[in-house]
């Protein structure tokens, strides 16, 4: 229930590396707690996120309401991984992906 802005600061707060570190080694645990925040990290900071994280959160994605740049770091992270998977994972999570994550008005 909270505003926007609300989310922005606690999300800039995560930021502080004296309470959990750098982005790249916060740990499972408060990437699942703090899921809801990430759309709100600044977008420099979300793509620090690693290929790692990105996929660990894999199914969660779909209902984080991620903005353009932050729904691209994923795509691509999710992409990446799934070319080693094979190209029908590709494919599927390309479409599943975009048609979730990317609001339509966005991409007009």
């Amino acid at each position: 229930g909270m505003k926007p802005e609300q989310k922005e600061a606690l999300a800039k707060r995560l930021l502080a590396p004296e309470l959990f570190g750098e982005v790249p080694d916060w740990p499972q645990e408060l990437l699942w707690a703090a899921l809801p925040l990430l759309p709100h990290l600044p977008l420099e900071s979300f793509l620090q996120l690693s290929p790692h994280q990105i996929q660990a959160l894999e199914d969660s994605w779909p209902v984080a309401d991620l903005g353009p740049g932050h729904a691209r770091h994923v795509l691509r992270s999710l992409v990446n991984q799934s070319m080693e998977d094979g190209e029908e994972q590709v494919l599927r999570w390309h479409m599943n992906f975009w048609e979730c994550c990317v609001h339509l008005e966005e991409l007009s």
